[in-house]
């Protein structure tokens, strides 16, 4: 899988959306977003969609967004982390 580690949701067609490629290939994967404050602000869960930097339909502020990605189907991993 590659996880990108920088996207600029602005709306300009360029890396707009943070989306793992690869992933939908380990089934029952459960991604979870953080703020800085450890606030849950997105999470996919089942079939896996992009990510377009939007809260409750609002853009958050730019920073610094944490990440769990926790595999259940998976024998290759149990989860990945970072930032």
């Amino acid at each position: 899988i590659f996880i990108p580690n920088t996207f600029t949701p602005n709306n300009d067609g360029i890396n707009d959306r943070w989306l793992i490629e690869g992933l939908e290939e380990y089934g029952g994967a459960v991604i979870y977003i953080f703020n800085n404050d450890r606030s849950l602000v997105w999470k996919s869960e089942g079939k896996y969609d992009f990510w377009d930097g939007t809260r409750g339909g609002k853009y958050v502020a730019s920073g610094n967004y944490y990440f769990l990605i926790e595999f259940s189907d998976s024998k290759r991993f149990e989860s990945i982390k970072g930032c």
